[in-house]
């Protein structure tokens, strides 16, 4: 494959890519351009990671309401500190967020997601580092397996269950515990059988 099949490649997926957002975010009243925008609308406004982001935000704006003093305002009452202005509707903030997707730019609507996906994942690795795989996957209450890692950082298992457990192949317990699946004597004679074949 040459430099020039894969740059003609790359450059058709990014073509591709706007097409769909131009048809997504086109302002005509057409049923399937309609039902996408809000589709990205919904799934832009429920993602964890935005209301994560949202929620930062607004504490942080918060926090300059509750000091005034910081900004050297004592007596002034600003806009922000009217209750009518602080407590919207939520048809206006339906629209407020609308209008916040439809005015993106599809560079920073994918600049957006990237983000957003880099905010999943971190969510994800430390749900990962914060629940034990090994109750989870044997069917112990959320409770359980959410109170505990599998492994800590060295790799030594903390779950106290598998730390109880005796490998029937090699005899390993305690910090190095594992069931027969992770066995490491199996591990490496399935690979020297599959060099030999």
């Amino acid at each position: 494959m040459d430099i020039q099949s894969v740059n003609s490649a790359l450059y058709n997926k990014v073509e591709n890519q706007c097409h769909y957002l131009k048809d997504l975010f086109n302002l005509e009243n057409g049923s399937s351009a309609g039902v996408r925008k809000q589709d990205a609308l919904e799934a832009v406004k429920l993602d964890p990671a935005v209301l994560e982001a949202q929620v930062t935000v607004h504490s942080a704006a918060k926090e300059d309401v509750k000091r005034p003093e910081s900004r050297g305002i004592t007596d002034v009452k600003t806009e922000r500190d009217t209750p009518s202005s602080q407590f919207k509707g939520f048809s206006d903030m339906i629209l407020q967020h609308e209008a916040a997707l439809l005015s993106l730019s599809p560079q920073h609507l994918e600049m957006l997601m990237d983000y957003v996906d880099v905010l999943r994942r971190q969510r994800m690795n430390n749900h990962r580092q914060l629940e034990c795989a090994f109750c989870k996957n044997n069917g112990k209450p959320v409770l359980w397996y959410a109170s505990h890692a599998l492994k800590d950082a060295r790799g030594r298992v903390r779950c106290p269950v598998l730390r109880g457990f005796r490998c029937p192949r090699c005899g390993a317990t305690g910090d190095r515990a594992h069931t027969i699946k992770y066995c490491p004597d199996l591990l490496i004679g399935s690979s020297c059988e599959n060099l030999l074949l």
